[in-house]
């Protein structure tokens, strides 16, 4: 490394003759010999006199490796980064002095400014403690002051470096309504806000999402929802629809997944689930033909009806005995049976409701001959 100087101060000159002369001994030079050096410097052109470069006069270039441009280091806040930057000058020499890092997007807080002296090399490292930021990154730029007197000149680093400071977050869950009812469906609404009451959604790049699950089993439809922004609707909010298949108490929950600058959250509630109010149906029976020999075929046809159109099944019976199952279509079925044993014959049809029916049962009389 060449040391600094102050540019006032010339080197030490060699002795004459071109090197030190021991202590203690005593040269002598001749009339001639004075008077053929005096001949020959008087033939040489003026020689510049020797000094010093003027302080300031070389360009440096300060250059932040950790973190380099583009490249995130995260860290908790309050915990110490360790942030370096290198000083190289035009020349080729290796500048002395100081660097300081200054953050550029949030007020400078003393805790996170520091200055250090370079080293052998050029380079400096000193820790930084950045609080969260107000987007969770702090951009810090990096200073060069060069030695006092010295021949370099200030320079100053270019580029975003970024220290990512994760912003802690918190999750809720509402539902809409509140109580929900089989085969209803039910509107599932995460909220998610991060310590300074951000938007998430703009400070992650509109990554941010939330997964919905019911009894620890994903909802169709509702993982990786994402959370909106101002553009898109209500902020940091995600929603989905859950419509619930049996009655009881559901474990919903909701994660948040995190992002570059927002750690993960989740919030976990119970959804009552009741029934529904249904609709009283009637259940009509009917056989063709209603007289029939022993082992014939007969059709047993049904009609269930109500102020909606009922689904699901109809089973048909004689006495204890299943006959056959059928599934209604447009609240009509049949199928086909056959009695080896001659006699009257009450036909039942039993209807199994559905999530807005009732159950409920028709009959019809048969008669099989020999």
């Amino acid at each position: 490394m060449r040391l600094n100087r102050p540019p006032d101060v010339a080197t030490n000159p060699e002795p004459a003759g071109g090197r030190r002369v021991a202590a203690g001994v005593v040269r002598t030079l001749s009339v001639a010999a004075v008077a053929a050096a005096a001949c020959a410097l008087s033939a040489l052109p003026a020689m510049a006199a020797s000094s010093a470069p003027a302080a300031g006069t070389v360009d440096t270039t300060t250059t932040v490796t950790n973190p380099a441009n583009d490249v995130w280091v995260h860290a908790d806040a309050g915990v110490a980064v360790p942030l370096t930057a290198t000083v190289t000058a035009a020349d080729g020499t290796t500048p002395t002095g100081t660097i300081e890092f200054i953050p550029q997007n949030v007020t400078p807080y003393a805790a996170i400014e520091c200055s250090v002296l370079l080293n052998a090399e050029g380079t400096g490292t000193c820790d930084v403690t950045p609080p969260t930021g107000t987007w969770g990154f702090i951009l810090y730029e990096a200073t060069y002051t060069p030695t006092a007197g010295s021949e370099w000149t200030t320079s100053t680093s270019t580029g975003e470096h970024k220290v990512i400071t994760w912003d802690i977050t918190n999750t809720t869950l509402a539902f809409s309504p509140s109580s929900a009812t089989v085969g209803k469906p039910d509107t599932l609404t995460a909220t998610v806000t991060d310590e300074p009451k951000d938007a998430l959604a703009d400070a992650g790049g509109g990554a941010d999402q939330v997964t919905f699950t019911a009894n620890g089993t994903a909802i169709p439809g509702c993982s990786d929802v994402n959370v909106t922004d101002p553009s898109d609707g209500p902020d940091n909010v995600a929603t989905c629809t859950y419509t619930p298949t049996a009655t009881g108490s559901v474990s919903i929950k909701a994660a948040y997944l995190g992002d570059d600058y927002a750690l993960p959250s989740s919030a976990t509630e119970t959804l009552t689930v009741g029934s529904a109010t249904k609709l009283a149906t009637k259940t009509t029976v009917s056989v063709s033909p209603k007289t029939a020999a022993e082992k014939q075929l007969v059709t047993l046809s049904v009609t269930v009806t109500s102020s909606t159109t009922p689904t699901g099944t109809v089973t048909f019976w004689v006495s204890t005995r299943k006959l056959c199952v059928v599934t209604l279509s447009g609240g009509k079925g049949s199928c086909k049976a056959a009695f080896p044993n001659p006699g009257p014959k009450t036909i039942v049809g039993d209807y199994s409701g559905d999530s807005t029916h009732n159950t409920s049962s028709g009959t019809a009389p048969l008669t099989i001959d020999k």
